[in-house]
């Protein structure tokens, strides 16, 4: 048994006020940093909602963080998402877990946990709108899609590059003809 670590959280207050986000050299744990400050050192209001979702994530599902056994996805983050994405959202849920809320609300959860730790910053909900999610019946967004996971494999890689091909191809086709 594991316990999810939470001593990443607000580290974001430490920016000064107005400050859009600060470079610093990085400390935390790996698998809770949020990429852009693991990556750049960029930490960001939405730095600690990425930390949130994943520890949301480990208490849904009883997974690590990080579990570097798993050759395929071992993000928990990168594991839910393609769950949801594949409409198995409640498949995160750890088998047995006690006092079990209703499908719905236990889907909600999944659901907020998985935007809370999208990888790209901009995707995220603000700490607020989170706590707007879990109180109230507001609707969750649509989950986005997710950029290669920064773990990956080479044919991911290889893949995501031959789309960027194909796309730097087909816009120098549309510049030709204007």
């Amino acid at each position: 048994m594991f316990e999810a670590k939470v001593a990443d959280f607000g580290l974001a207050k430490f920016a000064p006020e107005g400050m859009t986000h600060l470079s610093t050299r990085v400390t935390g744990t790996m698998g809770y940093v949020a990429p852009e400050y693991a990556l750049y050192g960029q930490l960001t209001d939405r730095s600690d909602v990425y930390s949130f979702g994943v520890v949301l994530l480990e208490l849904l599902s009883g997974k690590k963080a990080l579990d570097m056994g798993d050759e395929n996805q071992p993000l928990v983050a990168d594991w839910a998402w393609s769950l949801v994405k594949n409409e198995k959202a409640l498949d995160v849920i750890e088998d047995g877990m006690p006092e079990l809320g209703s499908p719905d609300v236990m889907e909600k959860y999944v659901l907020i946990a998985v935007l809370c730790s999208h990888p790209e910053l901009q995707c995220r909900p603000s700490m607020d709108q989170v706590v707007k999610m879990l109180e109230t019946d507001i609707s969750i967004p649509s989950i986005p899609d997710r950029p290669i996971p920064i773990v990956a494999r080479i044919d991911e890689i290889e893949r995501s590059i031959r789309i960027i091909i194909l796309v730097i191809r087909w816009e120098g086709q549309v510049q030709g003809l204007q």
